[in-house]
């Protein structure tokens, strides 16, 4: 039983990172041309270290669900179950728009979001309507990863 639990939370951790990874790969695809200069060494270590950095933000959001599962009875209530790997495939799905939101930002100001993310929450409606008619590609590509992951998930 322990097992499955574990299976469970790395399941949850990893394909997150996976898909992590995946937006990550984009990024350094669209934006080689900053990387350009870069030997394959330090691309190798910024990888790995985005990798641990992946894994604690999966572990971070993956653990509360997994925890659920340690509740006496719960595994056997079939509707907490789905609701629980719902809301925690909805979380998942939100940190993947975000990441990709950012990575689409990053082309404006060449920094990622953080903080800013409060300061510009007042245009948000004017930064989608123009996102939305400039990276059509990229957000069809962007709907169809995503649509990807829930199935995988």
């Amino acid at each position: 039983m322990l097992k499955q639990k574990l299976r469970l939370f790395a399941t949850g951790v990893g394909l997150l990172v996976i898909a992590f990874t995946a937006e990550r790969v984009f990024f350094f695809i669209k934006y080689y041309q900053y990387f350009e200069g870069l030997d394959f060494s330090s691309v190798a270590r910024a990888f790995a270290s985005g990798v641990r950095y992946d894994l604690s933000v999966a572990g971070m959001f993956t653990c509360p669900f997994t925890l659920l599962f340690f509740i006496p009875g719960f595994s056997a209530r079939r509707g907490l179950v789905r609701a629980a790997l719902f809301t925690l495939l909805a979380v998942q799905s939100a940190l993947l728009i975000y990441n990709f939101i950012d990575i689409e930002y990053y082309a404006f100001v060449n920094r990622h979001i953080t903080f800013e993310f409060a300061n510009t929450w007042g245009d948000a409606d004017m930064i989608l309507v123009i996102g939305f008619h400039k990276y059509i590609p990229e957000i069809a590509g962007f709907f169809l990863f995503l649509a990807i992951y829930c199935l995988v998930f």
